[in-house]
């Protein structure tokens, strides 16, 4: 019963988590000071009761399958049998620093690479269609999956826990990131300068800018924290 049980209350956290930093971002920027806000969103139209009931509710169904693999290291029974290890400097420090860089890399390949699969018309129509319904996506709309792209977007990291040492802080701190790098990709403002989609340095960097033209226009931008694979693919949408 143990991993039930473990995965029970990863589904309680992985909601909780989910609803507490995109009600906060979503009050920081649209509830606390409109008028401030105006400067800095992406379009014009105002979001909708329905669309933002919808992305709610489906994000929450995308935390009861975020949950079954966040349970493949929280849970006790299953991680003995995983690379996953529990005090941070176990294996090295610099290898404990190193590997958030490696999680950033692998994650974001992972996440290009099927991003762009799903955009193709029979998968795009079976999976990534949903999450499309949001075309002026708010920050509810960061887990807004259907059933079969949720497993698809978490499944990433199932692999890595039996092939690469991993620690088991370092899996909740990272889960963390890519939630916010999600969070702040669908709040509807630009959260970076605009300088910086044209600096040699910045320029890499995935900005909600361009999550959201993805979301306008249904094609490029499918990076998550990187421009490097739709730049180096010719697959960057800039208007």
């Amino acid at each position: 019963m143990e991993p039930l049980v473990a995965y029970a209350e990863m589904c309680v956290y992985l909601t909780f988590r989910y609803m507490l930093f995109a009600i906060l971002i979503h009050w920081y920027f649209w509830w606390r000071d409109p008028a401030w806000t105006e400067r800095f969103r992406l379009q014009s139209q105002e979001f909708q009761r329905a669309e933002v009931r919808r992305e709610i509710l489906s994000s929450l169904r995308s935390c009861l399958v975020a949950a079954i693999f966040m349970t493949m290291f929280q849970s006790r029974v299953i991680s003995e049998t995983t690379l996953v290890y529990q005090k941070p400097f176990e294996k090295g420090v610099i290898w404990f620093f190193f590997s958030y860089g490696f999680l950033l890399i692998v994650h974001d390949t992972y996440f290009y690479w099927t991003h762009r699969l799903l955009h193709g018309s029979l998968l795009f129509d079976l999976t990534h269609r949903f999450h499309h319904k949001s075309r002026n996506p708010s920050a509810f709309a960061a887990l807004s999956f259907g059933w079969l792209e949720s497993f698809i977007n978490f499944g990433w990291i199932a692999p890595l826990l039996y092939l690469v040492p991993l620690c088991y802080w370092q899996l909740h701190l990272f889960s963390l990131i890519a939630l916010f790098t999600d969070l702040l990709g669908h709040a509807g403002v630009s959260t970076f300068p605009a300088a910086w989609r044209k600096s040699p340095v910045f320029g890499w960097i995935n900005t909600p800018f361009h999550h959201d033209l993805h979301h306008q226009k249904v094609r490029g931008n499918f990076g998550l924290y990187f421009t490097f694979w739709d730049r180096m693919m010719g697959t960057v949408v800039e208007s």
